[in-house]
């Protein structure tokens, strides 16, 4: 029987692509179209770490575990070499996109719990990338994370700025205060009728 943290490493290994089934589940639900501007924009991360991987071509490590490349198999081409890492770009470009970038739209943080586990689960993420030889150098790891939050924050603000609405982004909706705000007094006048005759008014 495996322990549990056998599990959890498993599930972190798959963390990507974990939070982005999540992410177009969450999109279904909702029927909204956010997932289709998330995964565009998780697609050009992809070719740009592709695009440097090829020009800052890297020796991949001899006991580089086949893990390494559960995420990019599922890319129709291959990234090469051990920097940058897709793995690390797509967990940075996520946390910038869905989390912190739309926190400085909304007067309250985004979803604090399901950031809370992103982040545990991507930290862990990273540590088995360099415990697998996925990145065997704190270069590369750096060099990922730097070019993921360059992606995420740009691509946010991009989408923000073409659609001019805050509904194509998530955790960027209305906190709701303004409908639950006290609504202004109001003084009304009436007619008092007896008869068919006004006797008074009040």
């Amino acid at each position: 029987m495996k322990s549990p943290l056998n599990l959890f490493y498993f599930i972190s290994t798959l963390t990507p692509l974990f939070f982005t089934f999540f992410l177009v589940f969450l999109s279904a639900m909702n029927q909204d179209w956010k997932v289709f501007f998330y995964i565009l924009g998780l697609g050009i991360s992809a070719f740009a770490t592709f695009s440097l991987a090829n020009k800052y071509t890297t020796e991949i490590h001899p006991n580089r575990s086949y893990t390494c490349d559960v995420f990019n198999s599922m890319l129709p081409f291959n990234i090469p070499g051990e920097r940058p890492n897709f793995d690390i770009v797509s967990m940075f470009y996520t946390i910038l996109y869905v989390f912190i970038m739309p926190a400085s739209n909304v007067e309250e943080w985004p979803n604090l719990y399901l950031f809370t586990v992103f982040t545990v689960l991507s930290i862990t993420n990273i540590f088995l990338n360099w415990k697998n030889k996925c990145s065997s150098n704190l270069h590369g790891i750096l060099l990922s994370a730097l070019l993921g939050i360059f992606l995420g924050g740009g691509w946010f603000l991009v989408i923000l700025w073409t659609t001019n609405s805050a509904n194509t982004l998530y955790f960027t909706e209305s906190s709701g205060k303004e409908v639950c705000s006290r609504p202004t007094n109001n003084t009304f006048k009436f007619k008092v009728y007896k008869n068919g005759h006004v006797i008074g008014t009040m």
